[in-house]
């Protein structure tokens, strides 16, 4: 009997340890709670953005695409015109930084060889508040990041949206996904 309660009870807390986790790949157990992990200075190793801008009139589709890829040194930039012709430029070397900070502000940061580019702080939340924590918000304006993977070494952000507009034949739509990886410096 002793040998079952003792099953059921691991099973339990097995189960119970598993529904705490938020996000997607985070991982199966985690001592730390997500705000512990969070915090803390974090690198961009990886990011994936793509913008699609599509217009379709009187039954002819207009297309335009953006992406840029960064490898955690140099960003790689392709744009597609509505002729299908591909424009591509590669950046010099950059890093950028988040610094996500308890008291519920962070700091970006982004730099070009030793020289500071761009530096700002901001507010930073749980969008789904503070029980779900499974999506971040980033200053007013940053928007909302669907927290992937959160670990004490790596986090992933992801952000996926599409807008439409239609009126009559005329219908506008507009699709955006980001996908960023980091690693924690702090």
């Amino acid at each position: 009997m002793k040998v079952l309660s003792k099953i059921l009870l691991g099973s339990f807390v097995l189960v119970t340890l598993a529904a705490c986790k938020k996000g997607e790949d985070d991982p199966f157990l985690s001592f730390r709670s997500r705000d512990a992990r969070i915090t803390g200075e974090w690198e961009m190793t990886a990011s994936e953005y793509t913008e699609e801008e599509e217009f379709v009139s009187n039954g002819e589709t207009l297309s335009e695409s953006f992406t840029s890829s960064y490898d955690g040194e140099e960003w790689t930039i392709t744009a597609t015109d509505v002729d299908g012709t591909d424009t591509t430029y590669s950046g010099g070397k950059e890093k950028v930084y988040y610094t996500i900070n308890k008291d519920n502000t962070y700091t970006f940061e982004r730099t070009q060889g030793d020289t500071l580019k761009d530096s700002f702080t901001e507010s930073w939340w749980w969008e789904d508040g503070v029980k779900n924590k499974t999506r971040l918000a980033l200053g007013d304006d940053a928007g909302c990041f669907l927290v992937q993977r959160l670990t004490n070494k790596e986090m992933v952000l992801t952000y996926s949206a599409e807008y439409k507009d239609e009126d009559g034949d005329e219908v506008y739509t507009e699709r955006v996904s980001i996908s960023s990886t980091f690693k924690k410096n702090k």
